[in-house]
């Protein structure tokens, strides 16, 4: 018979976890109950690490969006699938992302990126990925080659 995973077992794993990157609580839910801990001891122990500030889905989320947005010069679908796929909730994702892109539009992200990469370097399709609306996709697009059939 396997012995019990104790509480401490499962503290120390998770500060192990932490100690490698940021982990959103979703995935370090996963990563521990992968390891064979049961539900209620990962619910206390993600209590615990709140409560002492290990962990703040709010803060992290808010910093992967700001460095998405501004550093990885993403559209807000990517970085909505991004962040999903970290484990962070939707409607958290998207409230943050609101306030971001007051500060930094997403339209300003595209042109930055256009830029920084040469219209002639950029297919649709590679803007699209990044996620930027196919509209402003177009948009943007058009108007960077007029500007260069004007020069």
């Amino acid at each position: 018979m396997k012995k019990q995973k104790t509480p401490e077992e499962a503290k120390r794993e998770a500060l192990r976890i932490l100690s490698r990157g940021d982990v959103g609580e979703a995935k370090l839910a996963e990563k521990l109950g992968g390891k064979g801990f049961d539900p209620a001891t990962v619910k206390g122990v993600l209590t615990e690490l709140r409560k002492l500030g290990y962990i703040n889905d709010r803060s992290l989320c808010e910093r992967l969006v700001r460095y998405l947005a501004r550093e990885r010069l993403m559209g807000n679908r990517r970085i909505e699938a991004t962040l999903l796929k970290k484990g962070f909730a939707f409607p958290l994702i998207r409230e943050i992302l609101e306030k971001v892109r007051e500060e930094w539009p997403e339209e300003e992200a595209l042109n930055t990126y256009v830029n920084k990469k040469g219209p002639e370097n950029l297919t649709p399709g590679k803007l699209l990925y990044q996620g930027f609306p196919p509209a402003m996709v177009y948009e943007v697009l058009q108007r960077s080659f007029r500007n260069d059939d004007s020069q």
